[in-house]
């Protein structure tokens, strides 16, 4: 018995060191080119995507960037994206902040007066127009990979979409 109870206490330490891998842009950079010039899957490569952590957030340009750079699969850059979005409230690179300071208060009260008075000058002439607003929904349940296989978690992929027309007429 007690060497039972020892053998479900060292499994449940075991666990937070299977989880997952913190990593700055950096460190992702370097592994996803790794990654790639070893000739991984794409499969492989997503599911280890999807398994880290960023420690920075993950931005449009760097993304760009990795795409241009690397030849990333199609779920990998699909991982990449749902990463990026999951960093989204995360501080970015030191690397990508603005090299100005940051406007002193009474700076920040004029923009503040500029925006207010643009905002009501423009919104009585604003143009009719129609806009599709398309939300796509994401769910991180097991999936298929390849036909044939054991459905397998490979973090959140996409289960669908919707799209709403809407409109824009006379001010609402």
């Amino acid at each position: 018995m007690r060497r039972l109870i020892l053998l479900a206490a060292l499994a449940a330490m075991a666990l937070p060191a299977s989880a997952a891998k913190r990593l700055t842009v950096s460190q992702l950079e370097q592994t996803l080119a790794t990654d790639i010039a070893a000739h991984r899957a794409d499969s492989e490569v997503a599911v280890k995507v999807g398994e880290s952590e960023l420690a920075e957030r993950l931005t449009d340009a760097t993304l760009d960037r990795f795409a241009a750079k690397l030849a990333l699969g199609p779920r990998t850059a699909l991982a990449l994206q749902l990463l990026s979005d999951r960093s989204a409230f995360l501080d970015p690179p030191p690397s990508e902040w603005p090299g100005t300071e940051p406007p002193d208060a009474a700076t920040q009260e004029h923009m503040m007066d500029l925006a207010r008075a643009y905002a009501v000058q423009t919104w009585s002439r604003l143009p009719h127009f129609f806009v599709t607003r398309t939300p796509n929904r994401f769910d991180d349940t097991a999936e298929v990979v390849r036909k044939g296989e054991w459905p397998v978690r490979i973090g959140l992929h996409p289960v669908g979409s919707t799209s709403r027309q809407i409109t824009f007429s006379g001010g609402k």
